[in-house]
């Protein structure tokens, strides 16, 4: 303690003339990082609460069959809810539909879309998966093949390895897809409705030395 009050005020003071200014600019910069935070989180829960019922109205429309009121509910998913996750649903969506009606083209830009833009780390490595077939549809198999070279999610592992065995067989080098499709048939233990399928297309390549050939896929 010290010896008198009179000494206590005074290191009172000479520590508030060498930290007190900085102390208090601190102090209010807390304050303002606390009440930002708060303020993005519940700007945050607000946008997901209007992209989650657009993404509601898209899901309506499509099972009513009204392609026009899904692909407006789409877009703007898209154009106004890009940071949510409803927006990548959107495009996942409008890149199947893009599919079944061949527009391949189309598929592969929403893919890409969610590639590039998503911030759900396992709908980016689904829209890589698909992205890598359409490529594959398009007789780009070594796009395909780079597209999966790279992980977003390791929980897709068996299907991005089965993907790369799809391409590679239609590159006519079984090897290779036969490594591929063992070690997505590794990456799934205990999942008995995925491996026989994959176990299937592993059988397929076990033919004689003097079996058929595989004719590999032209990219040109």
């Amino acid at each position: 303690m010290y010896a008198t009050e009179d000494e206590q005020i005074e290191m009172i003071k000479q520590w508030w003339k060498k930290y007190g200014v900085t102390s208090l600019i601190t102090f209010f910069l807390v304050i303002i990082a606390v009440f930002g935070i708060k303020m993005w989180q519940q700007r945050h829960e607000r946008m997901l609460y209007k992209a989650s019922a657009v993404y509601e109205r898209m899901i309506n429309a499509s099972a009513n069959n009204d392609n026009d009121l899904m692909q407006l509910n789409a877009a703007r998913l898209i154009d106004h809810y890009r940071s949510t996750p409803y927006a990548q649903l959107a495009a996942l969506m409008l890149a199947r539909q893009a599919v079944n009606k061949g527009q391949l083209d189309v598929a592969e830009e929403k893919l890409t879309w969610i590639m590039k833009h998503g911030r759900n780390k396992e709908l980016r490595q689904l829209a890589r998966i698909r992205a890598s077939r359409v490529l594959l549809a398009e007789r780009k198999p070594e796009q395909g093949l780079e597209l999966l070279q790279r992980v977003d999610d390791d929980t897709f592992t068996a299907s991005a390895q089965e993907a790369m065995g799809d391409i590679y067989l239609a590159l006519g080098k079984p090897d290779d897809a036969r490594k591929a499709y063992n070690e997505a048939i590794n990456a799934l233990p205990g999942v008995e409705v995925m491996q026989p399928l994959l176990q299937m297309k592993l059988d397929n390549l076990a033919v004689p030395l003097d079996g058929p050939t595989i004719t590999p896929l032209s990219t040109e």
